[in-house]
């Protein structure tokens, strides 16, 4: 069991079968991704940047590695945002810790098209109001449940009923 590197809360695990899994601290919202992870979600130039600079220079030893329990290095790293922060991240494990709200102002890999924009209008509204609906029975950040795929899944099947329900009304 791992443990939140700034405030000792045991970490929650978040598993998603085709990205990999992902520690979230209940507690600070802070979260750790391993950095196979962070390939498949982020800028592969925004991820091989932050770990040249994490193995090339020396930065000031951060927090401890949740798995090593080494010093990790502090890395400097500046979002689309401009605004400037430092990432922990462990050479040795290839984890990196992220505070709150330091992963979601870093710039994600552009998602798919979701296949529903050819959908008339209704249907969409139709989607919208499942995903609320979900959202309302089990809330969590737009990255957590990016990562839930049985949320995922249950949208789906909301959605394929909405959508039956309105092409055979036609």
């Amino acid at each position: 069991m791992y443990t939140c590197p700034r405030c000792q809360t045991a970490l929650s695990e978040r598993r998603s079968p085709p990205l990999g899994l992902m520690w979230i601290c209940p507690c600070c919202h802070g979260r750790a991704m391993s950095l196979a992870l962070l390939r498949k979600t982020l800028p592969r130039s925004l991820v091989d940047h932050l770990w040249q600079q994490a193995r090339a220079d020396h930065h000031p030893a951060g927090r401890k590695c949740l798995d090593c329990h080494r010093p990790m290095a502090e890395v400097p790293i500046i979002p689309v945002q401009n605004k400037a922060f430092r990432l922990d991240v462990c050479t040795i494990c290839h984890f990196v810790w992220f505070d709150p709200q330091e992963f979601e102002t870093l710039p994600k890999l552009e998602q798919k098209p979701t296949g529903f924009e050819h959908l008339p209008e209704e249907a969409r509204q139709a989607l919208a109001q499942a995903q609320l609906e979900t959202l309302r029975r089990d809330p969590l950040t737009a990255e957590e449940s990016a990562f839930d795929i049985p949320v995922r899944w249950q949208i789906a099947l909301e959605i394929l009923w909405l959508v039956i329900r309105i092409l055979t009304r036609r």
